[in-house]
């Protein structure tokens, strides 16, 4: 009788990889000899806790149980699985190297999860010993969300709406000072805009195109982007509020603040809704070359004449 020795995650993918269809009969796997293979898992304690656990509450041995929850794999959603696991390796590194982090780097990181260069190099071995708490710190440290790292959401950055609340935006950007090497505002507007002349006896103005902005933070591991949700630039209270944000930036340098620098930009409407679906990398947006992206003196949005565009600010 052999023996042989995987992981959960290299059984699963060659499960997905080699799973009969559905009118093939499941037979076990023999050796030459005829002689039915053993196959032995490597759990770490955490998991042989729970297996131990679910087994006994549904009154059947460890065995039995893997059994059962391999078996439900096998004929069921494995193929899912290992495409979900495929995604979240691929996200892993890229998030490393959109920060153009070194292996050394994010050995030095990821050293409270066990990981070394030497894991790093083979995304297998990564991903065997990623765990929930790894994929948090890793959504904390780069500002994107867990659901997406994890593999099941195509939504990268979560919005933040602080619709009636441009101050608490502001103390946002305060609180960040101290952890914070540099802070970049993005100013951006749907193509369409045109400065405003008169606003008439209505609330709104002629413009009907929405405006956002995106807080980029950066420090020497990794940038972070805060995504505010659009407001429409044409109503004249939000308007006001975006204007008092665009204060905050062209007048705070008179004062001690983390803000570095911030620009407008007026960019097609497709790549704008993206952008604020939270779906896209603002870097991959937000270019001077970008098709479809116009900023500063080519796009005419000067934020610092906009700020007293119809003398109203909070």
């Amino acid at each position: 009788m052999s023996s042989r020795k995987f992981s959960v995650l290299r059984l699963l993918s060659n499960l997905a990889n080699s799973a009969p269809s559905p009118s093939s009969s499941i037979t076990p796997a023999e050796d030459d000899d005829g002689s039915r293979a053993n196959t032995t898992l490597r759990l770490e304690p955490s998991v042989r806790k729970f297996v131990d656990d679910q087994a006994k509450h549904y009154g059947v041995s460890s065995q039995q149980f893997i059994a059962m929850m391999l078996k439900g794999l096998m004929t069921g959603g494995s193929h899912e699985m290992v495409q979900q696991a495929s995604l979240m390796e691929s996200r892993i590194y890229d998030v490393f190297a959109r920060n153009k982090l070194s292996p050394s780097q994010v050995a030095i990181m990821l050293s409270p999860f066990g990981i070394n260069a030497s894991v790093l190099k083979d995304p297998q071995s990564l991903l065997e010993k990623v765990t929930p708490e790894m994929i948090s710190h890793l959504a904390d440290k780069f500002g994107v969300k867990e659901e997406w790292l994890n593999g099941v959401s195509d939504q990268i950055f979560s919005d933040r709406n602080y619709d009636r609340s441009q101050f608490q935006l502001v103390q946002e950007i305060l609180k960040e000072k101290d952890s914070t090497d540099r802070v970049h505002v993005h100013f951006v507007m749907e193509d369409g805009y045109q400065p405003l002349e008169d606003e008439g006896e209505s609330s709104w103005a002629k413009s009907r195109v929405h405006a956002g902005f995106i807080i980029e933070f950066q420090t020497e591991e990794a940038t972070k982007y805060l995504i505010i949700r659009h407001q429409p630039w044409g109503y004249k209270r939000t308007r006001i509020e975006m204007k008092t944000f665009l204060m905050f930036l062209e007048r705070g340098e008179e004062v001690y603040y983390p803000v570095r620098g911030y620009q407008g930009w007026i960019i097609e409407k497709n790549k704008f809704d993206a952008l604020f679906s939270g779906t896209v990398w603002p870097s991959d947006i937000l270019e001077f070359r970008a098709q479809g992206v116009k900023t500063g003196a080519n796009a005419e949005v000067y934020l610092e004449d906009m700020v007293d565009q119809d003398g109203q600010a909070l």
